[in-house]
């Protein structure tokens, strides 16, 4: 059915981690575009462990658009990559780069993360938004401002603490303290546009090419 929201529909992709074992399992969500039907927590449509057997037909790929089904090859190759090289760290490590064994099937696994998010842009095509996960190749950090909360780096498991950062220096430490002020969502408008840019260039650089860090305001 073709999309009537103002914001197109979204199929969100992510890999979560067996902590008990190698591998893990894919995940995909359907996230409404419109605002006003947006669950506080998206469901899982379905949880997609081997998905190129429960994407190809049947009751299991259920909510996920037609089209989901171009993804099966780049996934069963990520998969093989995550298999052979891949030990889930433990849930509340920062780094969840840290579980790769050999560094080439890391940079491996973000080719294959990419061929998946390519698959599913030309499947689903413009009427569809597509965001796949690139963990864990690369720790994922995003930049928001909270209520009440004074560190604005939030990572897979949630809010960090600025303890969990030792390889950022003291001056981006204070930066980030004076931007989660600013961010707070009771106050009036964003924080300075440039001093946020600023803010990401230098932590980019402090975390290093393991680490890709965005901005949610």
């Amino acid at each position: 059915m073709p999309n009537t929201y103002e914001q197109p529909d979204e199929v969100r992709v992510w890999f979560h981690p067996d902590y008990s074992s190698w591998g893990g399992r894919w995940h995909a969500s359907v996230i409404p575009g419109d605002d006003s039907q947006r669950p506080d927590v998206p469901p899982l449509v379905p949880s997609v462990a081997r998905i190129s057997t429960q994407l190809r037909d049947g009751s299991e790929h259920d909510g996920l658009p037609d089209g989901c089904q171009a993804a099966e090859a780049p996934i069963e190759a990520a998969l093989a990559l995550l298999a052979r090289s891949y030990r889930p760290t433990h849930p509340d490590a920062l780094d969840v780069t840290a579980g790769w064994a050999d560094e080439s099937d890391r940079l491996a696994f973000l080719d294959r993360v990419a061929a998946i998010d390519d698959a599913l842009r030309r499947a689903l095509g413009a009427s569809w938004q597509v965001s796949v996960s690139r963990e864990p190749g690369v720790t994922e950090v995003r930049l928001e401002g909270e209520y009440g909360c004074e560190w604005p780096l939030w990572v897979h498991y949630g809010l960090s603490d600025d303890d969990d950062w030792p390889m950022l220096s003291d001056g981006v430490r204070q930066r980030l303290r004076a931007w989660a002020r600013e961010a707070e969502p009771d106050r009036m408008g964003d924080p300075d546009p440039q001093v946020t840019e600023r803010l990401l260039r230098d932590l980019r650089a402090e975390l290093g090419d393991r680490f890709v860090v965005d901005v949610r305001l």
